[in-house]
């Protein structure tokens, strides 16, 4: 890889390269540090020592046409302990669920991870290439973190942008697989509800203006969410980053109430998420923003990949039902490799 980050835009035919490989990203410990900032973030869904906050230069980025794609040149062999990632999935839910029956949370988002073994060279630089050409309406980027090897996402889910004052962001839950004809369950239409509603009073104190949107139904890859969109005028362009502390985990990948439930995702999740479900792209106070929640999440190293995938539970969801969507979701990525 000649680069540290390479990203596509939504509905773009270019894409652009930020920096070489020998400039390390500066390492940030909290959302706030952001403050006065510019640059490419990618953020962990809880900074730690471990996983920081990364910003990258974008000084002297590129601007590039995207490649033809290339013949396949590696292959999925098999996963590894594909049992055992079932078990562990099942102890997970039934730990979060219980909670969930309880009452002590309304939602709860289970992730999960999944190891691969690639026959062949990997080339990442081309698995971007391939996530650009498959899926031309989701923000593609290709990460080399210091520690972490390197992450490809592909994520259909706006955080916040913002452009003079004028922001947009939304809310994106429930999942079903692709169809001409979407049925959505009363679960899918709560867990959406719930995460529209937490968006809004997020908003609120620092938006002059709100305007909510209908839940609608799109496609994102081989599944379909519901989203509603939101759009807002800022109070302040100051206030951004306090903004972005606000959304960020939103319930579509973390659960209410939202810091009960990090911290419970934290102690109990069999699978760290690590770079999973946090968010990255571009951050400007003083010009534009783009930032998107990591979701469609493939981690790079050596011979193996790991995909990332997780769901939202609530008090009436299905174990089975929701391993299903981890894999109709990891389906996605583990498609870029197969090509």
């Amino acid at each position: 890889m000649k680069c540290q980050v390479m990203f596509r835009l939504p509905g773009e035919r270019q894409y652009v390269r930020v920096g070489g490989i020998e400039t390390a990203p500066e390492k940030l410990s909290d959302i706030s540090q952001l403050d006065g900032k510019r640059g490419f973030v990618f953020a962990p869904f809880v900074a730690s020592q471990a996983t920081p906050i990364l910003l990258y230069n974008v000084d002297g980025a590129e601007t590039c046409d995207l490649p033809e794609p290339k013949q396949p040149e590696f292959c999925l062999r098999k996963t590894i302990l594909s049992d055992d990632e079932r078990s562990l999935y099942a102890a997970d839910f039934r730990r979060f669920h219980r909670l969930l029956t309880a009452g002590d949370f309304q939602k709860l988002v289970l992730s999960r991870s999944s190891e691969w073994a690639v026959d062949g060279n990997v080339v990442a630089d081309e698995l971007f290439f391939r996530a650009c050409r498959a899926y031309p309406a989701a923000f593609i980027s290709l990460v080399n973190t210091p520690n972490h090897g390197i992450w490809l996402m592909s994520t259909p889910e706006v955080l916040l942008q913002m452009s003079a004052g004028d922001g947009y962001t939304m809310a994106l839950a429930g999942t079903i697989l692709a169809t001409d004809k979407p049925v959505w369950s009363d679960k899918n239409k709560e867990e959406q509800a719930l995460v529209a509603d937490y968006i809004r009073r997020q908003l609120d104190p620092f938006a002059a203006e709100v305007c909510v949107g209908k839940p609608q139904t799109v496609r994102a890859a081989n599944v379909m969410h519901l989203r509603t969109d939101i759009r807002f005028s800022l109070k302040s362009n100051s206030d951004i980053v306090r903004l972005l502390d606000a959304l960020h985990p939103t319930p579509a990948v973390c659960g209410l109430p939202k810091d009960e439930a990090r911290k419970f995702i934290i102690a109990n999740e069999n699978s760290p998420r690590l770079y999973y479900s946090g968010f990255c792209g571009l951050l400007d106070v003083e010009y534009r923003s783009n930032l998107f929640v990591s979701l469609r999440c493939m981690q790079l190293a050596g011979s193996t990949i790991r995909l990332y995938a997780g769901g939202g539970l609530i008090e009436a969801s299905n174990e089975d039902e929701e391993w299903q969507e981890t894999c109709q979701k990891m389906e996605a990525m583990r498609m870029i490799i197969d090509r």
